[in-house]
């Protein structure tokens, strides 16, 4: 059993006049269910129901192309399909997450993820291309340290 996620917004988001609501109200029906949906998935996530939570993630990412959980529902479609060693999908996932989040934390996270991928796939040559340009676009990133860890870590296996 999957609990629903209840914001505490939830109460205020049903019209009391049993009309169509105000425009706030439509907005806060939208936010919960969009809240909702996104919770559900996690929670399958969480579970370990891996194909109910990528059925329910690629629902959400449907229904909810601006959805605030956006960013969170590509990474986790991502993070399964690298689990699942399913590089070509992790990399459409991490992709569009780093085209759409540029240098934000998670779009640089993204584009790590897609070089890590590339290197479980054999090619370290684009995976080393993917790493140097984090280093050099995104140097006050976390995630350029762990890109430099990464080609040592390629430097030393060669």
């Amino acid at each position: 059993i999957v609990a629903l996620f209840t914001p505490a917004y939830a109460q205020e988001a049903a019209p009391a006049s049993g009309g169509l609501g105000t425009q706030n109200e439509s907005a806060d029906l939208d936010r919960l269910s969009d809240d909702v949906r996104y919770e559900n998935a996690a929670n399958l996530l969480k579970l370990r129901k891996k194909d109910k939570a990528l059925a329910l993630f690629g629902e959400y990412l449907e229904l909810f192309p601006d959805g605030a959980h956006r960013k969170e529902t590509l990474r986790a479609m991502g993070d399964v399909y690298l689990d699942r060693f399913d590089y070509r999908r992790a990399i459409k996932y991490y992709q569009q997450l780093y085209e759409e989040s540029g240098s934000e934390e998670e779009g640089v996270g993204g584009f790590f993820q897609t070089a890590i991928c590339y290197s479980r796939m054999g090619n370290t040559e684009k995976a080393t291309d993917i790493y140097k340009r984090i280093m050099e676009l995104y140097p006050s990133s976390i995630y350029a340290s762990k890109a430099k860890t990464q080609l040592d870590i390629e430097e030393m296996i060669k």
